[in-house]
């Protein structure tokens, strides 16, 4: 079966690939619960992209030689890229998460997965198969259930301040968030076979960097940077060479492999790895809800990377190829 073969561009390589992306992300959620409390997020997110960008042109010149502009169309493309899933993505979710409730929130955020999916159907033509799907149902319920009750661990279940219609506010954020990260995923295989993975991360943290750098540049003036601790300094190169470099290369190189929808899938493994090395590193607490939320993620995952999916999956790139 094509999905036990092992070497570059077989897809037990992709989902390995996505799978560690996504475990690295959720790592940054434990990193940035200490880089939040300790620094505005604007300039953290301008010092992340800071860090990661010469060391991504270096590889890249490393790599492949030279540094090779893609065409116009793919131009566009990446900077739709970096706007949506890099810039709004962070702002949305930011403001989104200061005002709406924690439950409404965490079952929102959970469902992008499904929100990719249907994304990737109606702008890749993508045609998933029904394994594909009920792992995405999976994948969807696991990853809410986690939302859900990390966001209630956290708020104690309270809605943000400033009533229903700042909640509902809130709520459209947060649902603007997750289009957001939906359509990072699925402009992700408009540039597939015409712009290496490598490229693209470059071009994200290049561009990330840019675009929070106005914003950083006002927090900036008024934060005492010289008030930095080791442990935050640490965890915004954490930020910079992990996440923004190992994570983004990881991530596109698997999702050039894969389907959007596959790769959606995948995305539910984020707030899992978040509560494990929360558990791990911070000392929190695994419940029976824990448990039960990964192992719905876990078996999302696998019904979403079952084998039958794959030639299903290689009929619809050679469709909307043709």
């Amino acid at each position: 079966m094509a999905l036990l073969k092992s070497g570059a561009g077989s897809p037990v390589v992709a989902y390995v690939q996505l799978g560690l992306a996504m475990a690295i992300v959720g790592s940054s959620v434990v990193a940035g619960k200490l880089v939040a409390a300790s620094m505005p997020v604007m300039l953290a997110s301008a010092m992340r992209f800071a860090i990661a960008a010469p060391i991504l042109i270096a590889m890249l010149l490393w790599r492949e030689g030279r540094i090779t502009w893609p065409n116009r169309a793919d131009c566009l493309t990446l900077f739709l890229q970096a706007l949506t899933g890099v810039f709004l993505f962070s702002v949305f979710l930011l403001f989104g998460l200061k005002t709406s409730g924690a439950l409404e929130a965490g079952l929102i955020t959970g469902t992008l997965p499904a929100v990719t999916a249907v994304m990737a159907v109606v702008l890749l033509r993508e045609r998933p198969h029904r394994w594909q799907w009920l792992g995405i149902g999976f994948a969807v319920l696991g990853a809410a259930l986690l939302h859900v009750h990390e966001a209630t661990h956290v708020t104690g279940g309270q809605r943000g301040g400033g009533g229903a219609a700042a909640n509902a506010q809130g709520m459209v954020l947060v649902l603007g968030a997750v289009v957001c990260e939906g359509l990072f995923v699925v402009l992700g295989k408009r540039t597939h076979g015409r712009v290496s993975a490598l490229t693209i991360a470059t071009a994200m943290s290049v561009l990330g960097f840019l675009m929070f750098l106005p914003f950083a540049a006002v927090e900036a003036m008024h934060f005492p940077l010289a008030s930095l601790r080791w442990q935050d300094v640490a965890a915004v190169l954490y930020f910079g060479v992990v996440v923004s470099v190992g994570a983004f290369w990881l991530f596109y190189a698997g999702l050039s492999q894969t389907s959007a929808a596959t790769a959606g899938a995948f995305m539910a493994f984020l707030p899992l790895s978040a509560v494990v090395l929360s558990a791990v590193v911070l000392g929190e607490t695994l419940t029976p809800k824990h448990l039960a939320a990964g192992a719905f993620v876990l078996l999302g995952i696998g019904c979403a990377a079952w084998p039958k999916n794959q030639s299903t999956a290689a009929r619809t790139e050679g469709r909307r190829l043709a």
